[in-house]
């Protein structure tokens, strides 16, 4: 099984305006069709009762997570992702780190993790230079999301795109 650990963010309408704004005629993007916050990719799990027994153990605090501004990833002169940025939230960095830790031993660590909601993946960017101009001109209406739980979810691909499963819902211990 393909695997991740997010956090679900429910307001399709919202991030759907976001991916408008940031669309381009001479770009070719797959468009994400659900919406999350990413804490820990994992990749291709052959065993599962290891990692939920040690989700388990992780507690966290409900927190609210504010949606504030668009970005690319690597660069925007080489766009290959596009999304959505987190505000800086203490109660999401000590989760990633504690899920981190929790599964040490069985995956890496990560080195870069960004706060971030993938809106779109670039399939081929003609130009960098009107791209960066479309994200520079891109209003960001800030969006509160309450947090309450986070998931170890399936990721299955298909015809249709990329399609999504949970596997198991941990909730918040406040």
């Amino acid at each position: 099984m393909r695997l991740f650990i997010a956090v679900h963010l429910s307001d399709e309408e919202y991030f759907r305006s976001l991916q408008e704004q940031i669309t381009l005629p001479k770009m070719w993007l797959s468009l994400t069709k659900t919406f999350h916050l990413t804490i820990k990719f994992l990749g291709e799990v052959k065993e599962v009762r290891p990692v939920l027994e040690r989700l388990e153990k992780v507690r966290f605090l409900a927190t609210e997570i504010i949606v504030d501004h668009i970005g690319v990833f690597p660069s925007s002169g080489d766009p290959r992702v596009l999304w959505a940025g987190i505000k800086e939230n203490l109660v999401v960095i000590k989760l990633q780190k504690d899920i981190d830790f929790a599964l040490e031993g069985l995956f890496a660590s990560e080195k870069d993790w960004a706060a971030h909601v993938t809106l779109a993946r670039v399939k081929d960017a003609k130009d960098g230079t009107d791209y960066r101009k479309k994200i520079d001109l891109a209003k960001v209406t800030p969006k509160t999301f309450k947090v309450h739980s986070f998931s170890l979810v399936e990721s299955k691909l298909s015809r249709t795109g990329t399609e999504y499963e949970d596997i198991a819902i941990f909730p918040s211990k406040s």
